[in-house]
């Protein structure tokens, strides 16, 4: 049996527990809102789906004009940021949308707004080598 994996489960659901998962909500949806707002003043950046942060969950996909993004990642993950790229495993919706692939930064907990003013970082760097 998985014990040793309830005993983190459990362990994992007393600690968000303990901070609250209002507060948690709260947190993210700030971020959410924090990153939008951060990711239009990137030159050539666009936002797949909704722009506004109302019951939208702390994920945001994006592709750029001037790289694919497989190099958006890789410049990201030279300076120590993890994003996904791809399908990411809905190619219908990404074949109806004429989209190679997207970007797709992830918002959570441990994520502050010095995180997310980092990635602008990169992705103004991912600009200034392809554009």
């Amino acid at each position: 049996p998985a014990i040793s994996e309830v005993i983190a489960l459990g362990a994992a659901v007393d600690y968000l527990q303990s901070i609250g998962m209002e507060k948690i909500a709260a947190h993210e949806h700030d971020l959410l809102e924090y990153l939008l707002e951060s990711l239009k003043n990137i030159e050539g950046l666009k936002i797949i789906g909704r722009s506004d942060a109302d019951n939208r969950a702390g994920i945001v996909s994006f592709i750029m004009n001037h790289a694919h993004s497989s190099d958006i990642a890789m410049v990201l993950d030279q300076m120590g940021v993890a994003v996904r790229t791809g399908h990411h495993c809905c190619m219908p919706l990404m074949e109806a949308l004429g989209l190679e692939g997207t970007v797709r930064v992830s918002l959570g907990l441990y994520n502050t707004r010095d995180d997310i003013d980092y990635v602008c970082e990169g992705l103004k760097k991912v600009v200034r080598m392809f554009a």
